[in-house]
């Protein structure tokens, strides 16, 4: 039998379509291109354009974006709004303030997440005081809730007050260590 370049074409492409299964469950998409992040993104490039950190403001713009991505981390868009504060950090002035606003927006942001399915928490402490107790927004098809600001705990900085009750999670108004 003599094979023809077409025939081995679409070999290939059987073999590759084997490979890597496809998943065509549904999910919730799109809160990385909001126009919150959008604009996050290119405030990020722009206070950071014509400084020494505008290679590290433009790789961080990319990752908020990847941050928010279903199979991201739990902890990524922690992560990178600790990251946009250490920038801010280093930039100081009103390039610091802007910045630590953009990180504390980012960081309650929604997360793509798989329908119906509330996104993984972070378990964490934050490296930055300016987010502790800040978390994505949840949203589940039966109940909307926007972001819980927990305050941080005076006795021991790395807890937060008024988090939601793991032991009841039907009622998202529950909470433990109330003040």
């Amino acid at each position: 039998m003599k094979f023809t370049p077409v025939f081995s074409v679409f070999l290939s492409l059987a073999i590759i379509s084997q490979a890597h299964p496809v998943n065509f469950s549904k999910r919730s998409f799109g809160n990385e291109s909001s126009p919150q992040v959008i604009a996050i993104f290119k405030e990020i490039r722009d206070i950071t354009q014509g400084t020494d950190k505008e290679a590290e403001g433009a790789d961080l713009s990319n990752e908020v974006i990847e941050a928010l991505f279903v199979d991201a981390p739990a902890c990524a868009q922690q992560d990178r709004a600790d990251e946009i504060i250490d920038l801010g950090h280093s930039l100081g002035g009103k390039k610091e303030k802007r910045l630590i606003e953009i990180a504390k927006t980012f960081r309650q942001l929604e997360r793509n997440t798989p329908n119906g399915q509330p996104s993984e928490l972070c378990v964490k402490a934050p490296k930055n005081k300016e987010i502790n107790g800040l978390v994505q927004l949840q949203v589940s098809p039966d109940h909307t809730q926007d972001a819980t600001i927990n305050e941080p705990d005076p006795d021991d900085p790395d807890a937060t007050i008024n988090e939601p009750d793991p032991d009841d999670p039907d009622d998202p108004d529950a909470t433990i260590n109330e003040p």
